[in-house]
């Protein structure tokens, strides 16, 4: 079930700040206590690009400082990580971080899986584009569901076969070729 607290929570208010400043978005931010460990789990995503391990790195660094502050350098173990490819929304706010993004996701209305382009929410709605519903032929441009609506959300990522690259290839290959044909003709 995907819900509406990430903004609400007290670490999450603490670091944003410091994210936004580096051009991230946290899009999960858990404290996992044990006798005698404190345990943080972020996950980190950008709306300009696609999030590295250097990049992951460079936010630890930044947040480390609070962070020890908080809980003490002595049991703080922190974790920093990437969304993934094929994320699984646990937040509604993860909506407006992947704006853009094919997205999955299964409509109790339609009694379907749903993808489609994250439009992001609107009017408190999340709106897919270029969608197309998975057990029928509906697809459209535009479709509006509200969060009621929405049982379970992930990222779509679309796994290229080697066939698949293979085709890309050879369309590429005949494109250059077409270009040099052009090219050598016009210094004739």
């Amino acid at each position: 079930m995907i819900k509406e607290e990430i903004r609400d929570s007290e670490l999450y208010k603490d670091l944003e700040p410091v994210a936004t400043s580096l051009g991230f978005c946290i899009v999960d931010a858990e404290v996992y206590k044990k006798s005698d460990e404190i345990k943080v789990s972020l996950v980190i995503a950008s709306k300009e690009k696609d999030v590295t391990i250097d990049d992951c790195e460079t936010f630890h660094r930044a947040v480390e400082p609070r962070l020890e502050l908080r809980y003490g350098r002595d049991l703080l173990s922190m974790e920093v990580s990437t969304a993934g490819l094929q994320r699984t929304f646990k937040d509604f706010n993860e909506f407006d971080v992947f704006s853009g993004k094919t997205v999955r996701l299964y409509s109790k209305e339609k009694g379907s899986w749903v993808v489609g382009e994250n439009r992001g929410l609107v009017d408190n709605r999340i709106e897919l584009g270029n969608y197309k519903v998975e057990d029928s032929s509906e697809t459209g441009e535009s479709l509006f569901l509200e969060k009621e609506d929405i049982q379970k959300a992930k990222l779509e990522f679309v796994w290229e076969t080697a066939e698949d690259k293979k085709r890309k290839n050879q369309i590429s290959q005949k494109k250059n070729k077409g270009n040099n044909r052009l090219g050598d003709s016009a210094d004739v």
